[in-house]
């Protein structure tokens, strides 16, 4: 267990060194491990994906304005070099620590000006959501963990806000299955944002060191 996350603090680290400096890593084939998820295009400005909880969500074709609710979401965002899309943040990315041990927190300090739309570890608020206005919301959840989430809790945010909600388990590298869980997440968010690319050049590292 020490090993495994010695070697996700080791990953966290490099993967965000990366994410400031995208293009740094080669084009890689996706893990054959790695289930895809399904995006389809239609010929309006809308696109409909399916999540990690195999729910299918309408959304904007090409958003520029999110929000992440749950454990991971943040930190999946800055390795994909999308933080400059984050429109609003929970309690836990506004507060200020003694010592920060959170390197994507580190690399964007911005994230502490910007309006906060809920409490840490998944509790949203639907009102603050609405006021922040953001074009998708990620909803995440610590995988085997009581801070996980479901597609029911991601139909309910749906519901209140009228904003959609790609919502899926983050993953994490201490197992197989939680590990393709993790690329999947990567995937799917790089696909929603159109940065395809990136995930696959951040999956690619992962599997080199």
């Amino acid at each position: 267990m020490k090993k495994a996350c010695m070697i996700l603090i080791i990953v966290t680290a490099m993967l965000l060194a990366f994410a400031v400096s995208p293009g740094c890593i080669g084009n890689a084939s996706p893990s054959a491990d790695a289930k895809s998820p399904v995006v389809t295009s239609s010929a309006s400005a809308t696109r409909t994906i399916t999540d990690g909880y195999d729910r299918t969500i309408v959304i904007p074709a090409n958003p520029d304005r999110i929000v992440c609710s749950g454990s991971g979401c943040l930190r999946y965002i800055s390795y994909l070099g999308a933080q400059d899309m984050v429109a609003g943040v929970d309690s836990q990315e506004k507060k200020v620590q003694p010592q920060e041990g959170r390197a994507y927190a580190i690399a964007n300090p911005q994230f502490k000006s910007l309006p906060l739309s809920g409490e840490m570890r998944g509790k949203d608020d639907p009102e603050k959501l609405i006021g922040i206005g953001p074009q998708i919301i990620f909803k995440t959840g610590s995988t085997g963990t009581t801070y996980g989430t479901s597609g029911p809790e991601a139909d309910t945010l749906q519901d209140k806000t009228g904003i959609p909600v790609v919502a899926f388990p983050y993953g994490s590298l201490r197992t197989d299955a939680e590990k393709t869980e993790f690329y999947t997440a990567l995937r799917l968010m790089g696909k929603t944002l159109g940065k395809d690319a990136r995930a696959e050049e951040l999956i690619a590292y992962v599997e080199e060191v």
